[in-house]
């Protein structure tokens, strides 16, 4: 949609347009930041120093809003009873969501920080599967990043929490 070309611009409208929440702040709308698309759809939104709602009057276009992106995480665990193994394969599963922009989403991984053997899904995976062998009474953590992407839009990322555990009932 495009935003009105006269009248009052409210929050309300330019949340609804390129998405965001509460608290509201319009230094969150700066054309080229993470909500507001640096296109000609946009042209009179700054992309810095002084803003205003009436900078966004006729702007927009297509663009279908803000692209957003977030995840659930992703814990896995195994408790067995004594004896067990000395090791034991653990799996665990999350979600990425992605939201606003033109709803044509790719999605690619990459490693962050923590345990290589956690592996990193490959691309296009918005429900990924996480498995390695983990020792008994220890966990493996991982932080692995996904970049959304809707080829409109500028990339967003969204970072999980990957977190694999064995213990046991001493």
């Amino acid at each position: 949609m495009t935003l009105p070309s006269t009248g009052p611009i409210t929050a309300q409208m330019l949340m609804q347009q390129y998405g965001g929440g509460s608290p509201f702040q319009i230094s969150d709308y700066y054309r080229g930041g993470p909500r507001v698309p640096n296109t000609g759809a946009n042209a009179t939104v700054p992309t810095s120093g002084a803003i205003s709602f009436a900078n966004f009057r006729g702007q927009g276009g297509a663009g279908g809003g803000g692209l957003a992106a977030s995840n659930s995480g992703a814990t896995g665990t195994v408790t067995q009873n004594e004896p067990a193994p000395a090791s034991q394969v653990v799996s665990a599963s999350g979600s990425v969501f992605a939201s606003g922009g033109s709803g044509s989403y790719t999605c690619t991984w990459s490693h962050l920080s923590g345990s290589t053997a956690i592996p990193t899904p490959g691309a296009n995976v918005f429900s990924p599967s996480f498995t390695a062998t983990v020792s008994k009474n220890d966990f493996l953590i991982a932080v692995k990043r996904c970049t959304v992407a809707d080829g409109v839009n500028t990339p967003v990322v969204t970072d999980m929490s990957v977190a694999l555990n064995y213990r046991t009932n001493l």
